[in-house]
């Protein structure tokens, strides 16, 4: 049928995994984000001389020598979104491998590549005089005290607290 995925490639294991469990378990944020990443992957080409893309692409046909000139190629000019491009490949392939079972787990390609993203200097951790002072100065129970209870002892991102 016209616009359907072709068996076993990685358009086909996009739209299984957009059904299974672990795909809608996740937040809204988290899928739209995988979901462009994904999309993105789909549509680049396999071989710049020809006009096949990685959506119809065999999920056997990638080899880590592939994978890994994508991300490469990604982390020449952003390395956060190579590894959260590999992440999202990754998805695939686990389609693949655990849930479709086209694939043998030892063939994944994805197991020899590791992306790293140097730690982030932009928004350091308050030092401990500073929370001291901020703990002295908003006393428990209130707005401020408890928003910033939740973020240190959570861990939670700046947009999933809400205090007002």
């Amino acid at each position: 049928m016209p616009g359907r995925a072709l068996p076993k490639t990685f358009g086909h294991a996009a739209r299984r995994l957009e059904t299974t469990m672990e795909w809608l378990d996740f937040y809204e944020a988290t899928q739209q984000k995988n979901a462009r990443l994904i999309e993105r992957f789909l549509n680049l080409p396999v071989d710049p001389n020809y006009p096949l893309t990685w959506r119809n692409t065999p999920v056997e046909h990638l080899d880590a020598d592939r994978l890994r000139a994508i991300i490469e190629g990604i982390f020449r000019t952003n390395r956060t979104v190579a590894k959260h491009t590999l992440v999202a490949i990754k998805k695939l392939l686990w389609v693949a491998t655990d849930v479709e079972k086209w694939n043998k787990p030892q063939d994944d390609p994805s197991l020899s590549i590791r992306v790293r993203v140097p730690k982030s200097t932009k928004n350091p951790a308050w030092p401990i005089a500073i929370r001291e002072k901020f703990e002295e100065r908003h006393p428990i129970g209130t707005a401020a005290r408890t928003c910033y209870a939740l973020g240190f002892w959570l861990g939670n991102r700046r947009g999933d607290i809400r205090c007002s």
